[in-house]
C-alpha cells in the first residue's frame, strides 16, 4: 500500500483569520437552518405555549410567524395579512400586526451591518423571498385593507412594524 502525503498549505496570519471568520459564518448560517427546522417539528408536534409575552402566552406559532413575511411574495403577503386583519380588534380599540422584519433602508449603514444585509441577501436568494423598502411594505399593506402602519428600526437591519386596521 503506499503511503498518503498531505500537504500544509502556509498561509499568513491574516489569511487565516480571514479563513476562519469564513468557517464560522459557514457553520453559523448552516446551524441557523437547523434552528429552524428544529422549531418547525416543534409547531408541528403542537408543543403547548411556553412563552410568555405581552401579558399572556404566546404560542410558538405565533412567535414563528414574527419573521416570516419575507419569504413570501406580495400575493401571498397580502393573503396572510388580510387573515390577520380578520382576526384582531378594530384601530381605535387596540388593534395591530406586529411585524418584524427587514426594511431595507430603514436601519443603521455602517460597515458591519453593510456586511450583516449581504449575507442576509445571500439567504433571502435561497429561499426565493422578498426584501421590501418602506414603500413596498406600504403597497402591501394597503392591498391588504389595512389604514396605517409605523416602523422602528429596532436591532441591526431588522425593525419591528405595527400595521393598523
Amino acid at each position: 500500500m503506499g503511503s498518503l502525503e498531505l500537504s500544509k498549505n502556509k498561509c499568513n496570519g491574516g489569511q487565516e483569520v480571514s479563513l476562519l471568520d469564513a468557517q464560522l459564518e459557514l457553520y453559523s448560517n448552516t446551524f441557523a437552518v437547523i434552528k429552524s427546522m428544529a422549531l418547525k417539528s416543534a409547531l408541528d408536534l403542537g408543543i403547548a405555549d411556553a412563552v410568555h409575552r405581552h401579558g399572556g402566552a404566546a404560542t410558538l406559532a405565533e412567535i414563528a410567524s414574527e419573521w416570516v413575511l419575507h419569504d413570501w411574495g406580495d400575493n401571498d403577503c397580502i393573503k396572510i395579512l388580510k387573515n390577520c386583519k380578520k382576526s384582531i380588534t378594530p384601530r381605535d380599540k387596540g388593534g395591530k400586526v406586529i411585524i418584524m422584519d427587514i426594511v431595507v433602508g430603514a436601519g443603521p449603514s455602517d460597515q458591519k451591518h453593510r456586511e450583516v444585509q449581504a449575507l442576509f441577501d445571500m439567504y433571502i436568494m435561497l429561499v426565493n423571498g422578498i426584501e421590501r423598502d418602506e414603500q413596498e411594505w406600504k403597497k402591501v399593506f394597503v392591498e391588504a385593507g389595512f389604514s396605517g402602519y409605523k416602523i422602528m428600526p429596532i436591532l441591526g437591519f431588522r425593525s419591528m412594524i405595527e400595521v393598523y386596521p
